[in-house]
Order: C-alpha cells, then sequence, then structure tokens
C-alpha cells in the first residue's frame, strides 16, 4: 500500500515505564521489525526520550537503527522538555548523529519548561552543530573578532562534551559575530552567572586578576578557568584599572 501511494510509514519505539505492554516498546524491538521487512517504505521514527528511558545508550542504538531511520524524535529526561532540561547530552548527540551520516528530519516532541519559544531555541541551539577543531583549526574568519572566538571558542568545541554557549565581552559586535558564526549566544555577565544550566566559565580577560568575578561564579557554583596567572588578591582587583577587560 505505501509503494502503491508513494508514502513511507515509519513505525516509533515506546517505553515499557510508561508505554507497558505495548508492542514493539523498545528501540531494540522495532529495529528488528524494520529490518528484518528492510524496505524503503518502512522506517524507523526513532525516540531517544523513549530510549533514555527504556534502554539508555541512545548514541549506540541510534548507530544501529541509522540505515533505517526515517526521523529522530527529542525530548530531555526526566520530565520530557527540551534539550537542556534534563540528564542528556545533546551536543554530543547531535555530533554522534552527523558523524554517523544522519541528515534526515529531527524533530522535538516536548513540553516547554517555561517559555515555548525558549524550549524552540533551546531544540535549535542543541542541534546546530559547532565547527570541528581538528579540521578547520585556523579559520580566519572564527578568529575576525578577537582572542575569544579565535582561541577559546575554537578550543571549547573541540572538548568532547562540551560547547561554547554564550559569550559576554565589552565590545558589543564580538558576542554578535560569534553568534552568527558558531551558533552561541550573546549574553551579560550577570546572566551568564545566574544561568542553572551553565557548567563552567572562562574569564579572558586583559587584566591578570579578576577577583571579583572569580567569587561570583564560584559563590553560583560553577567551575571556573583562566586564560592567565590570576592573583586571588580583592585590595589588588579594587585598584584603579590599567586598560578594558575583554
Amino acid at each position: 500500500m505505501a509503494e502503491e501511494e508513494g508514502v513511507t510509514f515509519t513505525l516509533e519505539n515506546l517505553n515499557l515505564r510508561e508505554h507497558p505492554g505495548c508492542p514493539f516498546n523498545s528501540t531494540v524491538d522495532v529495529l528488528s521489525l524494520v529490518a528484518a521487512v528492510d524496505r524503503p517504505q518502512l522506517r524507523i521514527n526513532l525516540d531517544l526520550y523513549h530510549t533514555q528511558i527504556g534502554e539508555g545508550d541512545v548514541i549506540r542504538h541510534a548507530k544501529a537503527c541509522q540505515p533505517w531511520i526515517g526521523e529522530v524524535q527529542v525530548a530531555d529526561n526526566p520530565g520530557r522538555c527540551e534539550p537542556g532540561t534534563g540528564e542528556m547530552n545533546w551536543p554530543m548527540i547531535a555530533r554522534a548523529l552527523a558523524d554517523m551520516g544522519y541528515d534526515g528530519p529531527v524533530g522535538m516532541e516536548a513540553f516547554a519548561k517555561d517559555k515555548p519559544e525558549d524550549a524552540l531555541e533551546a531544540f535549535r541551539a542543541a542541534f546546530t552543530l559547532q565547527p570541528s577543531f581538528q579540521k578547520d583549526p585556523y579559520n580566519e574568519q572564527i578568529r575576525a573578532p578577537g582572542r575569544i572566538v579565535g582561541v577559546h571558542a575554537t578550543a571549547i568545541n573541540s572538548i568532547q562534551n562540551s560547547a561554547l554557549a554564550t559569550v559576554s565581552d565589552h565590545i558589543p559586535e564580538n558576542p554578535e559575530k560569534l553568534t552568527a558564526q558558531r551558533g552561541s549566544t550573546a549574553s551579560s555577565t550577570d546572566r551568564i552567572i545566574a544561568d542553572p544550566v551553565m557548567d563552567v566559565v572562562l574569564i579572558a580577560t586583559s587584566a591578570d586578576t579578576r577577583s571579583d568575578l572569580i567569587e561570583q561564579v564560584t559563590q553560583a557554583g560553577k567551575a571556573v578557568l583562566f586564560e592567565k596567572t590570576v592573583t586571588l588578591s580583592l585590595a589588588r582587583e579594587r585598584e584603579p584599572e590599567l586598560g578594558p577587560h575583554s
């Protein structure tokens, strides 16, 4: 029937916890059926939310399903809200899907934890792939806005399980260029420190001490990285500045 009508059916995997007794409620069961049929008119609707709950190891399951995937659906777990609200590493999952050659549709089937537009932006950001440091270490366009783009942004995105999320700079044009080139966002220092999703803050400054920022970041429970030797001296920090921070 699908061949006659020129359409493709997709079979979605579910999970036993939320759908007890449902047939084909695991990734393995759905893969077994679709692979056995092995026709282009039947593909897998790979729901990674259900895979995470029912089986875990989502990247390995995605690789096994890859030849038969018709669509990927996403939502974070727990909560079934947008990427970034749960335990799943979406930048790593997105990169793995691209690396295994999947270029089909990815849809978000999720609740918005807060504002719907924020949920859509989180989804977009999670599946906006960053350039690879190994493939393009000397890209002059990426380096153009300044040190944070040319060195730190590239290095951060080259580290497994990490991604440059947002940037604050005293020169407004720098974060704006970074947004266009790397898919990151521009923000203020206070908002970055207060953001519960942010794990690590990198301080890249023309001064060799920023004790005020160090205190704020650590008090917010985040890790801190520095590009220079840092003097933890509040007295010195309160001395007149010799130049602008970047």
